[in-house]
């Protein structure tokens, strides 16, 4: 097995040189800096990391406590987190929480702070002082994702749910839309409040009528979505909205399965749907759906170059910052005005 004197030895240069440029050390000229990685990758050197972490009080690892592991914007999250960390020469230790168990979510936050994470990354967890206490006593930087942290100390990046909920209820108007109803979800994610008040206030700012018929609660999933589309059914097609918001992709792609199998209506002939989150997903079903993207990977991106930045610098440049959403167009919506 190589050692960093071999490395030396080849590229004609001191074992304090090649230490440098192994840890990132800006007082190494470029030639010597590329003499001495093409040593090291001709010598099959590897770097003790162990031995680095314990002398440099660095493991180059990045924690990620998260919820949700089921749902794929969150694992397109983690995948955007992993391309940027992996650029940076840093690697990602995954602890799935669980939100029904609180000592499962607290033994899995210990876990990352034992293994020494140089930061930690919370997927749409809620902080309460109680959670992030481990990360505030020993000083860990820490960035939050998909929601909205209320400690100063841990920036977030997120989606503005609220304005999202307002550009479909404007989008829909757009096409023709007047009577517009939503599959709203009942489940405790921080998101929901957000996307209900948009829904609520686009509808009232856009001058449309709010009918508490066309007005749909079940849980923020794929069997909410089709519960939502039964209780539709149940209503005389005369009574029936043009449009439904539905609150992200799993309830669309539900609610286009129960329209046709409960009360034999298709989507958009007898009504249109619109949904967020723009999963690939959305775009298999049986009518392609038109949604508000979400594009997680590029959240992910934005997510891991903030706590990089935070590790290296000791600050932030912005408390919260958005992530970028687009109108994934596909065939769920009919255009009433040709």
């Amino acid at each position: 097995m190589a050692k960093i004197k071999d490395v030396a030895r080849e590229a004609n240069v001191s074992i304090a040189t090649v230490s440098r440029v192994i840890n990132g050390v800006p007082l190494v000229n470029e030639d010597t800096r590329a003499r001495v990685m093409a040593a090291i990758e001709k010598t099959g050197y590897k770097p003790n990391v162990l031995a680095r972490s314990l002398k440099l009080q660095k493991t180059n690892t990045i924690g990620i406590l998260c919820s949700g592991l089921n749902r794929p914007v969150i694992v397109d999250c983690i995948i955007g987190i992993q391309q940027y960390l992996s650029k940076e020469g840093y690697q990602m230790l995954l602890a799935p929480s669980n939100e029904t168990d609180e000592t499962i979510d607290s033994d899995a936050l210990d876990m990352l702070v034992q293994r020494q994470c140089d930061g930690i990354v919370f997927i749409g967890e809620k902080l309460d002082a109680e959670k992030i206490m481990p990360v505030k006593t020993f000083s860990i930087p820490a960035v939050s994702a998909f929601v909205p942290s209320e400690d100063k100390d841990i920036p977030c990046v997120v989606y503005d749910e609220y304005e999202a909920s307002k550009y479909i209820v404007r989008y829909l108007k757009e096409k023709g839309h007047t009577k517009i109803g939503a599959f709203m979800a009942t489940n405790d994610f921080d998101a929901v409040p957000r996307r209900v008040k948009g829904f609520f206030d686009g509808m009232k700012e856009e001058d449309l009528p709010l009918n508490d018929k066309w007005i749909f609660r079940s849980t923020f999933d794929y069997d909410g979505g089709y519960e939502c589309a039964k209780m539709l059914c149940s209503l005389p097609k005369a009574e029936w909205p043009t449009a439904i918001y539905c609150f992200n992709d799993d309830m669309g792609l539900a609610a286009t399965k129960a329209l046709h199998k409960e009360c034999k209506k298709t989507v958009p002939d007898d009504i249109s749907l619109i949904c967020m989150n723009g999963s690939m997903y959305a775009q298999w079903n049986m009518v392609a759906l038109t949604s508000l993207k979400m594009d997680a990977v590029t959240l992910g991106n934005m997510v891991a170059k903030k706590l990089i930045d935070l590790i290296k610098t000791g600050t932030y440049d912005e408390f919260l910052t958005y992530a970028p959403l687009d109108m994934q167009e596909g065939e769920s919506v009919k255009d009433l005005n040709k």
